[in-house]
């Protein structure tokens, strides 16, 4: 069981084919341009899947080794990098989900849990969650509630304020956001932050369509 996609397991031919398809943002366009020798020529230096490119891009001397090799540029590979990157999202903190009380992120703090990272590994099935449950004292809706926003927190852009509006207006797990028909939702996310005010920047159908999209690499590891 994985908090994080599994990054062995996509070729670097499968990551071409999702970069070249799917969604990028405006200064990460780069990234197609050239892409079949770009990545030809990283399979040239073993880099077959997307964990052993992400090691590279990591390491600064095999960046740079690699921003020598043609047609891979500096700009490209840091392009490329923080693409790779957000594959694996930050863990958002308990502490800065709305809703959530203070008595219930000290008692998860108590035992080590600060992350939604942290708490996945605890609420993966029903018994784990009734054990967590008497270990904090917390009401099992709470927890239930904890485990869906943690399981859309795995969702690649999803912070803290998008996974609560997404438990808010229905979406509750990973599944019901890769199943979520995108005009339907982008309707009621409007909607919803229209009456509540919890964010002020826009979102379009675009982004939701986006949103189902790479909602659809996260496996379902959560048992309801």
């Amino acid at each position: 069981m994985a908090y994080y996609i599994d990054l062995k397991s996509i070729t670097l031919d499968e990551y071409k084919t999702k970069l070249t398809e799917g969604t990028l943002i405006p200064s990460r366009q780069v990234i197609r341009e050239k892409i079949d020798a770009c990545f030809d020529c990283l399979k040239n230096h073993d880099i077959l899947n997307v964990e052993i490119l992400k090691t590279a891009l990591n390491n600064k001397k095999k960046f740079e080794d690699l921003s020598n090799q043609k047609p891979l540029t500096e700009e490209y590979l840091t392009q490329l990098k923080r693409e790779v990157n957000s594959l694996h999202p930050k863990p958002n903190k308990i502490s800065e989900f709305v809703g959530i009380s203070e008595e219930t992120v000290s008692a998860l703090q108590t035992i080590g849990i600060k992350d939604t990272k942290q708490l996945f590994e605890r609420i993966i099935t029903k018994d784990a969650r009734q054990k967590l449950g008497k270990e904090t004292g917390i009401d099992a809706e709470i927890i239930l509630e904890l485990t869906c926003l943690t399981d859309l927190s795995r969702i690649k852009w999803v912070g803290n304020m998008f996974a609560r509006v997404l438990y808010e207006t229905g979406y509750r797990t990973v599944k019901e956001v890769t199943l979520a028909d995108p005009e339907k939702l982008y309707a009621q996310i409007k909607q919803f932050n229209e009456e509540n005010k919890l964010y002020k920047g826009q979102i379009g159908i675009n982004d939701m369509k986006t949103l189902v999209e790479v909602a659809k690499d996260v496996t379902g590891e959560i048992k309801y």
